[in-house]
């Protein structure tokens, strides 16, 4: 939420003489407690805290109130709008004006005072639909229902890809009633998570056996290949595009097989392309390596040492998803895979809830076969296993995971908090 005044030094100058002003507000970040047209009362403070709202200086003639979500151990903080999603880069205690105590609206004053909410979040501010739908996917005791917005908890869900997932726990719950959340509600998004899938399964279906008979192989991971094995029901994992792994020696056979074929095949880019019309189409996310990400500047690389690809299709197996024969990684890479991609979206600003469930998940459903040597040996080849242990122990705080081996493992409890802050900041 953007305040304008005439300048920034202006602000400061009023601030330092009497402590305090006042200032209008022009957004809706931090809605519903502040919106576009309040008048924010701000004061100078000495010391900030997690769930404050502060007024921030962000460039010239532009100051911005948001929420200290975290505060790091060099003293800056980690702040955003309740109603956004990312965050600002951590802002030094020079660049924060001050706190805002109170707004105006409609001739009323409403003094703005919130509290932590303790245990795992002692270090972060969250919203309580926020808190709500972690402790829905978590193994925490049945979460209250109280003080929710059911628009914004599924504007949030939604999001996170947990809508379907969340709605049907909560459908389960005892303590959730109907005038909390619609049976209607769940079923919409149910059954449209199900389309998606079932639209999704028929382009992969025929991807997969035109290139078949070429010779050309591809791996199945993440969304589509966990949906059924993995959460036994198709209507609960959202996906927005299918993932396949490609050896880089087979790209441009791969891409000639495809052009040449009957398939409606559109917009090819280096890192994927179209399948279908505009209005019945599927987007395909073509990889070449695990480790890093393609961005348009080019690699960024996440590990400090790639994951040697022929290792890795030599540990992936053929499995059934849904009555096609498909190439997917083995347990152990695809958890590593899923752990690299997370982090690397949640180090530079974005974080999805179903990033987490889908670990926990996937876990809980390979405990009898997961090899935890070979996982631990491949992170560490790679230079990633104290990421890879600190990341899994922080899913397992935030979300629990049932019988997780490393639970007593204490070494990377600093990296642990470090991960913990930045998701929940994010939330």
């Amino acid at each position: 939420m953007n305040s304008r005044v005439d300048t920034v030094e202006l602000a400061n100058s009023v601030l330092e003489t009497r402590g305090k002003c006042e200032l209008k507000c022009i957004g809706m970040s931090m809605y519903p407690h502040i919106k576009d047209s309040d008048i924010l009362g701000v004061k100078r403070v000495d010391r900030l805290q997690v769930g404050d709202i502060v007024v921030v200086e962000r460039g010239m003639d532009q100051l911005e109130a948001h929420r200290v979500r975290g505060i790091t151990d060099t003293g800056n903080a980690i702040a955003r709008g309740d109603n956004s999603f990312g965050l600002s880069a951590p802002t030094g205690q020079e660049r924060i004006l001050g706190k805002v105590t109170y707004r105006k609206r409609n001739g009323s004053v409403k003094k703005l005072q919130f509290e932590e909410v303790g245990e795992i979040f002692e270090n972060v501010f969250i919203l309580s639909e926020d808190l709500f739908m972690i402790r829905q996917l978590s193994y925490s005791p049945p979460p209250s229902a109280g003080h929710i917005s059911l628009t914004r908890l599924a504007a949030k869900a939604e999001y996170h890809g947990i809508g379907p997932l969340l709605f049907r726990l909560l459908a389960n719950s005892n303590n959730i009633n109907e005038t909390i959340v619609p049976a209607s509600l769940f079923k919409q998004v149910y059954l449209s998570t199900k389309r998606q899938y079932k639209k999704h399964y028929k382009c992969l279906s025929m991807i997969i056996s035109t290139l078949e008979s070429s010779g050309v192989e591809v791996i199945v991971h993440k969304g589509m290949a966990i949906a059924s094995p993995v959460y036994g029901d198709i209507g609960v994992r959202p996906m927005v595009d299918i993932d396949l792994l490609v050896r880089p020696r087979d790209t441009q056979k791969l891409k000639m097989v495809l052009a040449c074929s009957d398939l409606p095949l559109s917009d090819f880019q280096h890192d994927g392309f179209t399948f279908g019309d505009r209005s019945n189409r599927c987007l395909v996310d073509l990889n070449y390596r695990l480790g890093g990400k393609f961005e348009q500047t080019g690699w960024i690389p996440v590990l400090q040492q790639e994951m040697e690809l022929d290792e890795i299709w030599a540990r992936s197996r053929v499995e059934e998803l849904d009555g096609i024969k498909a190439r997917v990684l083995s347990p152990e890479d695809h958890l590593l895979h899923m752990t690299l991609h997370s982090l690397a979206h949640i180090q530079e600003g974005r974080a999805r809830l179903i990033w987490l469930v889908d670990i926990q998940k996937c876990i809980e459903a390979s405990m009898g076969h997961l090899d935890w040597n070979l996982l631990l040996d491949v992170a560490n080849r790679a230079r990633f296993q104290k990421e890879l242990l600190a990341f899994l122990l922080m899913v397992d705080k935030l979300l629990g995971i049932q019988d997780l081996p490393l639970k007593k493992e204490q070494s990377y409890s600093s990296l642990t908090q470090e991960y913990m802050l930045l998701v929940l900041a994010l939330l």
